[in-house]
């Protein structure tokens, strides 16, 4: 049984300035203005979050909502020249056994990452930045709720791309009861935010008390929206010592069939067309690999998995080490994730990057599986965007902390 939560949030009050100038998306400051001393990077950054946070809303800039909201959001925005749209609602999770029991991972998380994350938790006392979860509702039971609520809005932001990033709250009990019912009986696939929620649990463990409260907030979005999209994190290489461009394509034709293309811009709709394929751009050529009949059989079985077009991730990301001679360790240190395959081209073209390599990504349905099965993928293999937008909703991590 998943439990949500409605919750008072702390937001930004007209005082503080234009809201688009303190809110961020994660990973992402370009939409804070140096000079807006109360910008949510300041809190971030800030040595002493939680006493600036304290001097925030004795100066009125920031204030809690009275009464308790399950907060919606519709955001607008272009990736790779294409309008993307998200729709959903954020609610709070207690971090209880029974709660995370339903909710699932696809992702692998690096030790580091966590560390990170629980050191801001643990000086802030609060959750900053949404985890991005999923569920399954292909009667679209909440999507009313949403529609109609963000008629009235309370928020907007104008984000990177020129869109439009739009919220509302819902507080009526009647409704936010509707919505506790829905996800009561769903599972809760996590999307973006896998270290967020790590942080968070480890934080949960370490509280003084067995009685104390802790939660996060999470962004949540029906996955059998039409809208809703997971698009793939491809790979730049860069800075591999001994590099050889010959020996790499001689090492793939062991296990792939490699067709050069005449034009590199065919191929993200190349390899989505065709079953365990990923692509390669070099300076010179761009190239289709599919995996060849007589090694499928032989490299699932090596690695103790199904069939499936949803484990080539996990082959793909083996053997590009492989033939690399890169550990996974090190590759942290040469390559750079990145969703957009005209960054990928424009980097490897302008000698900046080796070579990239185009990810096919997976699908919701395929996602699925991935988490019911406990199936682990290389860490960055998909890419949620919109991203969460940080700083519309503060919430504290525990109901001890020391502000409430």
């Amino acid at each position: 049984m998943t439990q949500i939560l409605p919750f008072k949030a702390y937001r930004y009050t007209a005082k503080a300035g234009n809201l688009s100038d303190l809110v961020i998306s994660q990973g992402d400051s370009t939409r804070n203005k140096p000079g807006n001393s109360y910008s949510l990077e300041h809190l971030i950054k800030s040595p002493e979050p939680q006493a600036l946070f304290e001097k925030w809303k004795e100066n009125e800039i920031i204030s809690q909502d009275p009464i308790n909201n399950i907060y919606t959001f519709r955001q607008e925005c272009i990736f790779e020249g294409k309008t993307v749209i998200k729709k959903g609602f954020i609610c709070k999770i207690e971090l209880s056994l029974e709660n995370t029991a339903t909710i699932l991972e696809h992702e692998h998380v690096i030790e580091e990452g966590v560390r990170y994350h629980l050191n801001a938790l643990e000086s802030s006392q609060l959750t900053i930045h949404p985890v991005m979860g999923m569920y399954s509702d292909d009667k679209f039971q909440l999507e009313r709720f949403v529609e109609v609520s963000l008629q009235s809005p309370i928020a907007s932001v104008t984000n990177d791309t020129g869109g439009k990033d739009t919220f509302s709250a819902i507080s009526d009990i009647d409704t936010i009861a509707h919505f506790k019912g829905l996800i009561a009986n769903k599972k809760i696939f996590l999307a973006d935010g896998h270290h967020r929620y790590h942080a968070a649990l480890k934080y949960a463990n370490r509280a003084a008390s067995p009685k104390s409260r802790v939660s996060t907030i999470m962004y949540l979005s029906n996955m059998e929206d039409a809208n809703f999209h997971i698009f793939p994190y491809h790979r730049i290489y860069n800075g591999i010592e001994s590099f050889c461009e010959d020996r790499f394509i001689h090492f793939l034709q062991k296990y792939f069939e490699i067709e050069v293309l005449k034009e590199s811009g065919l191929l993200p709709k190349k390899i989505k067309m065709t079953e365990f394929s990923l692509g390669l751009i070099f300076k010179s050529k761009a190239m289709l690999l599919t995996l060849k009949e007589a090694k499928k059989a032989l490299l699932f079985k090596t690695l103790d998995m199904g069939r499936h077009q949803i484990n080539f991730s996990i082959i793909q990301n083996k053997l590009l080490l492989k033939g690399l001679k890169i550990s996974s360790h090190t590759a942290a240190f040469q390559v750079e994730y990145e969703p957009s395959f005209r960054k990928c081209y424009k980097e490897v073209q302008a000698t900046r990057a080796q070579l990239a390599v185009i990810s096919p990504g997976i699908t919701s349905s395929q996602l699925k599986i991935i988490a019911e099965k406990k199936i682990v993928l290389p860490e960055k293999t998909t890419f949620f965007y919109p991203k969460a937008v940080s700083g519309i909703v503060l919430n504290p991590i525990s109901e001890n902390a020391d502000f409430l």
